[in-house]
């Protein structure tokens, strides 16, 4: 076990400030060390992995999906062992949430060709959903189901999708068009935004509700028989409704029908109408419900965390109602029964600081947590959370350095963790964590969502500053790409350039589908005119660029004169 010495505090790598009861100054302790590049490599490494192991678990898929979709797949959510009764019946779940969440980072990360994929899959089951769409009926009417079986699309009918859970929530919907935002904004293909708009339409056509009652916004969705999940309209999500915003404004500033900028605004209204103004517990309620006084009242518990720190990440509120949200949940001692923050002491001297689900949650539970720790670094980042009188210095990279070195000791030494340290369990409690909502458990197993909001976390805080992501946050409005920005880093250059060059004269696929930006399945001249046209634009990232980068009509020349030198091969036509 490595040792440290931490401010005046001994701490071991099983979380360099949840340390050995007594021996540390508490959650959050001042100062937190940040983790070696060699340590950080090892933690983002370890996310990667586990992802590509889930997502190849039951590949190769079958071969009898139409040619368009011919490698779809849906990602399996839970590590589970075969062979453990006790969980076999989430052996084979493909939660469409953490399909979206996995196609998201992939895209991040730049494996743009698993992010396809993934987002085939949704493409294949929203399509094929047996509720047909009441214009074509040859097709489904946009909805996206709860869940899915990841080792098959397809029923044994062949034709219907595999469906595991045959809800179609908001929220689920929502986040799997987020995530066909992001890959269209990366790649310009245009199938996955229309696909994103189709969600869209169905979460308006379906669950659209009046401001007549005083709230508006969105309700849950609709369950197996078509009727509205909880069985009234009433109940309406805080949490979803993010979601929904997050979309539309996805959507309005790729699409530009003004419809989607009136459909945030519609859920942003509702989310609004849920804060709660008490000085020092300043949070959103977690949603509507039916009223014995008639008709729809807030519905007060339990308080989830997500409501707050995805608030705070798609900038839905003003910035100060922001900063309130993330110190009333800051402030608040571990293990305080009103509050989220928790400090679990699981044994063997391992005591590990997080969040839980909810404030009628128990133990830490690895998403939210690593939710709280982006919604941090946003904060940081937009400016409206920072120190003032009374605080620590550098309160909040403590905080956020705190929140990463715990999940990277979840990571490798919690119960249940992987041998190589692959993924992340949802939570390092051996008995699973409680939600706090009716009797749902997070079970302390190996989990796809845990992973991704822990490697996004990751990404957001690389020990080199000039390292980290500032597009790692999932919930922020997408600024419409530059075509050029091959590597969707927000500006156009050298590194956008050799992705071209490094895929040139290939067919997509099997080549770099991010090396073909005109889309036409061929990485050739046009693909390396978009570069050219957008040079230089954009926002450079942080790195030493060596002097006399030249102009564009330079370039080209340059470019053209390497290629005319190594033998340029166009597109065969004639086979």
């Amino acid at each position: 076990m490595n040792q440290r010495t931490h401010n005046i505090s001994l701490c071991s790598r099983l979380s360099l400030t949840a340390c050995v009861v007594g021996l540390c100054l508490g959650w959050a302790s001042p100062d937190a060390v940040a983790l070696t590049n060699t340590e950080y490599d090892a933690a983002i490494a370890g996310v990667d992995a586990f992802l590509d192991r889930q997502m190849d678990r039951f590949t190769p898929v079958p071969n009898d999906y139409p040619a368009q979709f011919s490698d779809a797949q849906l990602i399996q959510s839970y590590d589970v062992p075969v062979a453990d009764p006790l969980f076999a019946s989430i052996y084979h779940r493909a939660d469409i949430y953490d399909t979206a969440l996995a196609a998201i980072y992939y895209t991040r990360r730049g494996n743009l060709d698993r992010a396809r994929r993934l987002l085939d899959g949704i493409r294949f089951v929203q399509q094929n959903d047996p509720v047909k769409d009441s214009v074509d009926i040859s097709i489904g009417d946009g909805r996206l189901r709860t869940s899915y079986w990841a080792n098959d699309l397809l029923a044994p009918d062949r034709v219907s999708p595999s469906i595991d859970t045959f809800d179609a929530a908001v929220g689920n919907t929502a986040w799997a068009g987020i995530a066909l935002t992001h890959y269209y904004n990366a790649t310009g293909q245009q199938a996955y935004l229309d696909a994103a708009k189709r969600a869209a339409d169905w979460i308006i056509d379906n669950t659209q509700q009046s401001k007549s009652d005083g709230f508006g916004g969105y309700s849950l969705g609709l369950d197996a028989a078509n009727a509205p999940i909880a069985g009234t309209t009433l109940a309406r999500s805080t949490e979803n409704n993010i979601d929904v915003y997050s979309l539309a404004k996805n959507l309005a500033g790729l699409d530009g029908d003004p419809k989607w900028a009136a459909m945030a605004n519609h859920a942003q209204q509702f989310v609004q109408a849920t804060y709660h103004n008490q000085p020092g517990q300043e949070k959103y309620w977690t949603g509507t419900q039916p009223s014995p006084a008639g008709p729809i009242e807030l519905a007060f518990f339990p308080v989830p965390t997500d409501t707050q720190t995805w608030t705070a990440l798609a900038g839905l509120d003003t910035p100060d109602r922001l900063e309130k949200v993330i110190r009333w949940i800051a402030d608040a001692p571990a293990n305080d029964p009103t509050g989220l923050k928790v400090s679990d002491d699981i044994g063997d001297g391992r005591v590990f600081d997080g969040l839980r689900f909810s404030s009628g949650g128990q133990h830490l539970q690895v998403e939210v947590t690593g939710g709280y720790a982006l919604a941090v670094w946003t904060g940081q980042q937009a400016g409206w959370l920072t120190e003032i009188a009374g605080d620590p210095a550098e309160r909040w990279s403590d905080e956020l350095q705190t929140l990463v070195n715990n999940l990277d000791a979840i990571r490798t030494t919690a119960d249940g963790s992987d041998p190589a340290g692959l993924g992340l369990v949802a939570t390092p409690w051996a008995t699973g964590a409680p939600s706090g909502f009716s009797s749902s458990t997070y079970p302390n197993l190996r989990h796809v969502a845990s992973t991704v909001w822990t490697g996004l976390a990751l990404l957001a805080s690389h020990p080199d500053t000039n390292q980290r992501d500032p597009f790692a946050n999932p919930l922020a409005p997408l600024t419409p790409r530059l075509i050029g920005d091959l590597n969707s880093d927000g500006f156009v250059g050298i590194a956008d350039l050799n992705i071209v060059l490094s895929g040139w004269n290939q067919s997509v696929p099997p080549g770099d589908p991010a090396a073909d930006p005109s889309g036409d399945g061929f990485v050739g001249i046009e693909d390396l005119n978009a570069v050219l046209s957008d040079w230089n634009t954009g926002v450079p990232p942080n790195i030493e660029l060596p002097p006399g980068v030249p102009e564009p009509a330079t370039l080209g020349f340059m470019v053209l004169g390497l290629l005319a030198l190594v033998g340029y091969h166009g597109r065969d036509t004639t086979s």
